[in-house]
């Protein structure tokens, strides 16, 4: 693969608490060749909002790599 960002995305997002993790616990990563940052979030909803709670910070967090390249 040729990718000037990568992006990771992983957490609990329900319906209920696993391995001592909460529901809304998400990390979210993104590295590129001059940015890397890795964000622990709560997100708080159901199963479905957390998801949509979760991509979209992770493309709020990609915007901000391609803008630094």
């Amino acid at each position: 693969m040729n990718a000037d960002i990568g992006v990771s995305v992983t957490g609990n997002a329900g319906p209920g608490a696993a391995e001592n993790k909460p529901v809304g616990l998400v990390f979210i990563g993104v590295s590129s060749e001059k940015y890397s940052a890795v964000l622990e979030n709560h997100f708080e909803g159901d199963r479905v909002s957390v998801r949509e709670q979760a991509a979209d910070a992770a493309l709020l967090l990609a915007l901000s790599a391609a803008e630094k390249l």
